[in-house]
Parts: structure tokens; sequence; C-alpha cells
């Protein structure tokens, strides 16, 4: 049995007994591992301690019993393993913000923490054959569309490190208020299609910095225009890899089945396949009714070794050593929304303060002249970012008592970073592992690497 089975056996025991009180120790012992590794695997592949994850299952149940007004609060606190009604408020508000009676008198679209399922981290399906999990059917396909599509409905800006990723964090969901308020007004909206397929999209290219664009709405018809509080939308004419799975209804759909596709896609299949994305994706809801709850994501696949280059200056030679550059400066220069991403991580994650530093190193091409980022943790190095053009560069070192648990991570993550582990020479320190970070999945990478030089 591999390492993740053995996790995954603990989650389907968890879930099954979700009221019933179990220790780490009584835990490990399902997963015959040893108590000690059970919680650090546990750890690293949930991306969260165990005794955290059950509460955290505990509370997405306890939600939807709250929609139950014949049962007290109290009763769901005690059924779900809350010692009192003032600990289970206590918990509830520090995960949602908002207190459980608040919450049954005017509900609302939380995000909750799902249950993983690890199987999708480790198998690779070809396309147009589908994967079955315990909770999705999920198939890959490529599909082309040789003219634009049109959907007219509403966009809000969203916040990238309270929204991301999805099935991962808690917290009011705003793209889930974003199709209430669609929904709401959908039987009065101009121009829109008989077919009315619904889509949502999420999109990088034109935010600010730290947020990305949400557009949900249905297809509308050629030359239909933008009115009121209504934008227009189109899905422009490219082949698309597309994703689409299937689920037992339409919550399940729009929230665990979507989180798992999308990490599957973004994390393992376009990576292993040397592919990115253009910076924006799309999610159809083509069927839904009682016997089936079916949707797509589709994404336009870009190699991912494809450069951006410009005649811009060097970073070295805009800002000297006399002359330190704003946030601001630093923000224009890289150009990508995964700077903001990953200082909002950092800073929210540790509690840790962006240090800016200069570096007149001229080796290897100059790569690490210039002014940089260090993040520092009880006077322990975390990473350096170096800013380049359309990009920034990681540096993250793994010690030598971090070398273990990191060669044991490493088959969860992309071939980009494994390739880029065993290429790098093991010095006396360990290893200085420097990323170009141009995708999501890569900062994810350097994310779980950063946390293991604060597990040592």
């Amino acid at each position: 049995m591999h390492a993740w089975e053995s996790i995954q056996k603990v989650l389907d025991f968890v879930e099954e007994n979700l009221a019933t009180n179990h220790s780490p120790e009584e835990l490990s012992k399902v997963a015959t591992l040893s108590p000690f590794y059970f919680q650090r695997l546990f750890t690293r592949l949930v991306k969260r301690p165990v005794n955290e994850y059950i509460k955290m299952r505990r509370l997405a149940k306890a939600c939807e019993m709250l929609e139950d007004r014949s049962k007290r609060i109290l009763d769901i606190a005690i059924e779900y393993g809350f010692s009192s009604h003032e600990h289970f408020t206590k918990t509830f508000k520090s995960a949602f913000g908002i207190t459980p009676e608040i919450y049954r008198n005017n509900p609302i679209r939380l995000n909750q923490i799902m249950k993983p399922d690890l199987l999708l981290g480790y198998t690779m399906i070809d396309e147009n054959v589908p994967l079955i999990t315990d909770s999705i059917v999920l198939e890959i396909s490529r599909k082309t569309i040789e003219a634009p599509e049109y959907y007219i409905g509403f966009s809000t800006p969203v916040s990238v490190s309270e929204q991301a990723p999805l099935g991962e964090t808690t917290g009011i969901d705003v793209p889930g208020l974003l199709w209430d308020k669609f929904h709401k007004h959908k039987d009065s909206i101009r121009g829109l299609m008989s077919n009315s397929i619904e889509a949502a999209v999420s999109s990088f290219g034109d935010s600010k910095s730290g947020t990305f664009t949400y557009f949900v709405g249905a297809s509308a018809m050629p030359g239909t225009v933008a009115y009121d509080d209504f934008v227009i939308w189109e899905l422009p004419a490219a082949e698309y890899i597309v994703c689409s799975f299937e689920a037992e209804n339409m919550t399940e759909l729009t929230t665990s089945a979507l989180g798992k596709s999308l990490s599957y896609l973004c994390s393992n299949w376009l990576p292993k396949h040397n592919l990115s994305t253009q910076p924006f994706s799309i999610e159809k809801y083509s069927a839904v009714s009682p016997e089936m709850c079916k949707m797509e994501l589709w994404v336009i696949p870009v190699p991912a070794n494809d450069k951006k280059t410009d005649n811009r200056l060097q970073w070295s030679e805009l800002f000297d050593s006399t002359h330190e550059p704003l946030e601001s400066q630093l923000r224009d220069y890289v150009e990508t929304p995964l700077w903001d991403d990953f200082d909002n991580y950092l800073q929210q994650t540790y509690n840790v303060k962006p240090k800016l530093s200069y570096s007149g190193c001229s080796m290897q091409g100059g790569i690490w002249e210039g002014w940089n980022i260090k993040y520092k943790k009880s006077n322990k190095a975390l990473c350096t970012l170096y800013p380049k053009q359309g990009y920034f560069i990681a540096l993250v070192a793994v010690g030598i008592r971090e070398i273990n648990e990191a060669e044991l991570l490493m088959p969860s993550l992309t071939d980009y970073t494994q390739n880029l582990f065993e290429n790098t020479v093991l010095g006396h320190s360990g290893k200085s592992l420097a990323f170009d970070v141009k995708s999501t999945e890569i900062l994810d990478d350097v994310k779980k690497l950063v946390e293991l030089r604060l597990t040592q």
C-alpha cells in the first residue's frame, strides 16, 4: 500500500465517524503507520494537521444540520464533537466570520473544507478515458471552437488569498453569492439564447494585484450588448483542454467536485504534459438534472516553456544599489498576480514581513544581481524572491535535516520541481532550489517547501 493510500483510508474512516472522537494515535493504527510518521504525512498530504482537519469537516457537516430548524444549535454542536454551545460558536465564527445563529437566520454561501481525494494526485489519465473515484467521474478531452461564444451576466473582483484554492479554505463564498445574484435576475435578462448554457469564468489577466475577476452568466446571442450592471464575456475561438466531471448533486458538483477537478487539471495533468494555460478558465454547466449533474472546465493550453520577452531594461539596470525600488515598482516589473499571491500567503500564514535587500552578485549571467525580497521567521530564512520580466525567481533552501522529508514530498510535486531537486547539487548546508515561478502549480510547490522549512 502506498503512503497516500494509508492517509486516504484514514480520511474515509474519519468521514464515516465524524461524531466520534479519535486521537491521532488511534487514527495512526487505522493507517498502519507510526503515530509520528502518520501525523507528519497527514499534514503534508492534507495540508493541515489531523485534529484541525477533523474540526473543519465537523463544521462543514454542522452547517448542513443548521438548515434543519427543528434541531437545537446545542444539540448539533454536541453531535459533532463540540463541548458546548460557546465552543461551537467560537469555532464557527473563527472559520466563517459569523455565528451559527446568524447563519441559521440568514443563510449565506460559505466555503467549506472538503474531504480530499488523494488518488487524483497520483493518477495520470489518458485523453477520453474516464477516471472514476469515490465521489466523481472525471474525463479530459480536447475541443475546438470555430467561432467565439458570448455570455451575459455579472462580474466581481475576488481576493486570491481568500478564495483559493477551492475546497481548502473557509469564509464567505463570494463567487457563490454572485451566482445567487445572477439567478435572481436571470429571467429578466435580455439577449439570452434558448439553450441558456450557464458559465463561470475566473480571469487573472485584467485584475488588480491580489485579485482575480469572477464572471457568472449564460450564453447570449451574437450582437448582445451590455446594459445596466450586466457585462458581456467572450469565449475566444481556439482549441481547448476540457475537463468534464460528474457528481451526485449540484452542491457536490460546484464545491468538492469542482475543487478536485480544477486541482487535478492544473496541478497534475497539465504540468505532466508540459502545459500551462492562458490566464483564465471557464466552467460550463451543460447538464443538471436529478439524475445527472455535469460540468466542463475549459482552458486554453500553452506550452509551459513559452517565455515572455521584451526589450525592457534588466532589473539591476533600472535600480542600482543606491536607488531602492518601491513596492509598486516591484509589482509592475514582474507583472504577475503570483507575486502578490505569494507575498500575502507568507505574511498571513507565517506572520513575516518582506525585507528589501541588494545583491551585487554577477554570477550566472547576473540573475541574482539587483534588489530582492527576503522572508525570515525566527532568524530562519524561508525564501528570497528575485524580480524578473513577467515572473520571479523564488530561492528556497532545503537544509540537511530537511532533505529526507523533501525526498518523501517530491512524488506529490510537479515534474519541474522533481527535476530541479534532482539536478541541484547537495552542499554542506543542503540544497538551494531556484524556482522560475510562472504558474500556480510551481508556486504551490514552493509553498510546500517553505512549510517544510518550518516543520523541521
